[in-house]
């Protein structure tokens, strides 16, 4: 590449990389995780939201660049803010830039989204590299906002309208608290990194996401917290004394 070429390059990325972007997520340890990639990958302004009802609130304020929302959040969800958006239900522009993110592909939520013109939709595990690579496509690449009707018309799933407590809403992840039955098991919630567990685990894949014995790392804990959402078997898993 010349050196004008990539000058040109340097200040187009630079021009994208001053866009302010939302986060959408009710677990604060993946919003942390989360805002640290996007820090990581060059982004500066980034601001958050607990939920897709407070992502609606600052939205409400100009400057919003794109929004990364998790499909699954209590109050209001990553397909019904998203929803909201497209159908010119916000302040926001009705093409602004939405990203997905979701533990596992979930085919009939993947259709839907895209049925509302999702700019994107990534899995988790993903790199700082990997999430710029697609906040950079969204940019790049906007939509054109159908009708209103078109939108409004998206069947999107309702969450169950769960709120944390208000002492442990900015650290306690929405999880099933109920004491596990299970002799030496603890909640998910309770999990910490450098803890051991005594048992594998697999993803919905099969692939073996967590070895017996190995000290979790704060990544497994936020994956097992993920997956422990829709898997009733993962609300509890043994841990070595």
């Amino acid at each position: 590449m010349t050196t004008e070429r990539q000058g040109f390059a340097d200040d187009f990325m630079a021009e994208m990389k001053v866009r302010r972007v939302l986060i959408a997520d009710d677990y604060v340890a993946i919003r942390a995780t989360m805002y640290r990639l996007l820090v990581r990958g060059g982004w500066e302004d980034v601001v958050q939201a607990d939920n897709g009802a407070t992502a609606l609130t600052q939205l409400a304020e100009p400057g919003i660049g794109a929004v990364l929302s998790d499909f699954r959040m209590a109050r209001l969800n990553g397909l019904q803010l998203l929803q909201q958006i497209r159908s010119g239900q916000t302040a926001a522009p009705r093409n602004l830039p939405v990203l997905l993110v979701t533990g596992h592909a979930d085919h009939d939520l993947i259709k839907r989204a895209r049925l509302l013109d999702v700019n994107g939709i990534i899995v988790k595990p993903f790199s700082a590299a990997a999430l710029a690579d697609h906040l950079i496509r969204a940019f790049c690449n906007p939509i054109v906002a159908k009708d209103v009707a078109h939108y409004a018309g998206v069947e999107v799933p309702v969450e169950p309208d769960e709120v944390p407590p208000p002492s442990h809403a900015a650290a306690t992840p929405r999880l099933n608290f109920t004491a596990p039955s299970r002799p030496g098991a603890v909640t998910v919630a309770a999990l910490q990194p450098g803890m051991k567990l005594d048992e594998d685990v697999k993803g919905d894949n099969g692939v073996m996401l967590v070895v017996a014995g190995a000290p979790l790392t704060e990544h497994m804990v936020d994956r097992l917290r993920e997956l422990s959402r829709d898997r009733p078997d993962l609300r509890s898993v043994r841990v070595q004394k």
